[in-house]
């Protein structure tokens, strides 16, 4: 088990993922991360990989649709 702080919101998540996990995630090049841990969600996926949560990844692609439909809105 291993606790991520989100740099986002500061959240911590405890994510359960192997030493041979870590191992195989600081390979480069690296295997596609749900091949390395088909165990975890996309949220747990993406806070390993970002250091961004679920709840904080949501809102920054919401927040970009909304500056996109905007935009698009100008024309």
């Amino acid at each position: 088990m291993r606790k991520i702080r989100c740099i986002s919101c500061s959240s911590e998540h405890s994510i359960d993922v192997t030493a041979e996990q870590m191992a195989e995630l600081s390979k480069r090049p690296r295997r596609l991360i749900q091949d390395i841990c088909p165990n975890l969600s996309t949220d747990e996926r993406e806070i390993l990989i970002s250091g961004i949560c679920g709840v904080c990844y949501d809102e920054m692609c919401d927040e970009l649709e909304e500056e996109e439909e905007k935009e698009l809105n100008l024309f």
